[in-house]
C-alpha cells in the first residue's frame, strides 16, 4: 500500500445570457458570469478540497454581485477492517 501525494487546480469561466429570465420578482434579461477557482488533493491519508467562485452581472436594471468559499478536510483511517473518511466542512 504505497501512500501518495497529489495536488490539483481548476479554474474556471461560466456564462449566461436569457433574455426573458423569470424569477418571482421579475421578466427580464439577465446577463451572469461566474469564475472560480478550486484547489483539492490528497496528501498520504488527509484529503483536501478548496474552492472559491465569484459572480456578477445584471438582471432587468439590477446587479448581480454573490461569491462563495467552500472548504473540506478528510481523514482515512480502517474501522473493523474497512477503510472509512472522517471529514469536516465548511461554507460561506
Amino acid at each position: 500500500n504505497r501512500l501518495h501525494t497529489l495536488y490539483r487546480l481548476d479554474t474556471y469561466y461560466l456564462g449566461n445570457s436569457i433574455a426573458d429570465s423569470s424569477y418571482a420578482q421579475a421578466t427580464a434579461r439577465e446577463r451572469r458570469h461566474s469564475v472560480g477557482a478550486r484547489f483539492y488533493g490528497q496528501a498520504h491519508k488527509i484529503g483536501f478540497n478548496f474552492e472559491s467562485l465569484y459572480q456578477f452581472g445584471e438582471f432587468g436594471d439590477g446587479r448581480i454581485n454573490a461569491w462563495t468559499l467552500a472548504s473540506q478536510a478528510s481523514y482515512r483511517l480502517t474501522l473493523l477492517g474497512l477503510p472509512s473518511d472522517v471529514s469536516m466542512k465548511a461554507d460561506i
